[in-house]
């Protein structure tokens, strides 16, 4: 396939993108009403729920339900001290609330340039190759 077949192809795809994104924002215009409504009816319906304090009510259509949902991070410039709180009192806390994730990409490449080319101790990478088509 030479890459005038493929320059063809991303016109033929990016022509039908257009037009989806056109359909899409006339859909999205079409619903807004309804969508302001549903959330107006989302915000009568918990201040009702709280004013009579239940957090759920079974009806003939539908289970409403109020959910407290709590989430908890660490302060931007206190990850250090965090780590040092948790360490210090491992028995006690420290070792349910220090809870280790991914490293950052940007981190292992700059380790494995340093390190000719090889992984950080304990960590393992994946590649995956992904398409995509940006608008010229």
């Amino acid at each position: 396939m030479s890459t005038a077949n493929i320059a063809d192809l991303v016109k033929q795809r990016q022509q039908i993108r257009a037009w989806l994104e056109a359909q899409q924002k006339l859909f999205s215009d079409y619903c807004a009403p309804y969508n302001d409504k549903v959330a107006k009816l989302d915000a009568e319906i918990t201040a009702a729920m709280t004013e009579v304090g239940i957090k759920s009510l079974k009806t003939d259509t539908g289970t409403a339900i109020l959910s407290e949902i709590t989430t908890a991070k660490i302060k931007p410039d206190e990850r250090d001290a965090y780590i040092d709180l948790c360490l210090e009192n491992w028995d006690e806390f420290g070792g349910e609330m220090l809870q280790i994730g991914a490293p950052k990409a940007e981190a292992v490449r700059a380790y494995m340039d340093a390190h000719e080319g090889q992984l950080p101790p304990h960590i393992e990478i994946s590649t995956m190759l992904r398409f995509s088509i940006r608008k010229a």
